[in-house]
């Protein structure tokens, strides 16, 4: 029987490339005092390499077993982020008889898991905003179209958008004065 053996997935290597971490402009959340940290970059790679890891997997410890015999194992995740998590396959450690070393057997298989955030369900809402009144039936409306129409001047109201204040009234007279306007349904026709 083997005792103590241990299944390690292997994901995608995180460490950033040479050239990543040359050209990163990625900086640390404190202040860099430190110049054996701006010489060597340890710190800031430690950094990229944690920004890179999509997900923390333990090892799983099988169960006894004898030789030559198979044995279903449920094994757990933690994404730390979404997005698509790169497996290239798995390991098997087996312990030397001291405990001190581990000798390892890597089986290659690829795979992708796609990790998306959770889930709630939202009720339908009924939000205002849609057209209310419709001249000639959708059809006309939706193929001719609508504007507003522009029917007077009135003092400034707050709350109402910039892009209606009347800039020109406003210089003149020293008040806020804003446009109103009313939905006219075009006919299409001359």
């Amino acid at each position: 029987p083997q005792d103590g053996l241990m299944l390690l997935d292997d994901m995608a290597d995180p460490r950033p490339s040479f050239e990543e971490f040359a050209d990163s402009s990625y900086t640390l959340p404190y202040r860099d005092d430190n110049w054996w940290e701006r010489w060597v970059g340890y710190e800031r790679w430690r950094a990229m390499i944690d920004a890179k890891q999509m997900a923390r997997i333990e090892p799983h410890v099988l169960p006894r077993m004898a030789h030559d015999t198979e044995c279903d194992i449920r094994a757990t995740l933690t994404p730390l982020r979404r997005g698509y998590l790169r497996f290239t396959g798995a390991t098997l450690a087996k312990p030397d008889l001291f405990g001190l070393f581990n000798s390892l057997i890597t089986e290659d298989a690829p795979g992708s898991l796609l990790v998306l955030p959770k889930r709630y369900p939202v009720p339908t809402l009924a939000l205002p905003g849609t057209r209310m009144h419709h001249l000639g039936g959708v059809p006309l409306a939706s193929s001719v179209g609508d504007s507003e129409e522009f029917v007077s001047l009135r003092e400034y109201r707050s709350g109402d958008p910039l892009r209606r204040l009347h800039w020109a009234s406003w210089a003149k007279t020293g008040t806020p004065t804003s446009r109103s306007f009313r939905l006219s349904f075009l006919s299409g026709m001359p």
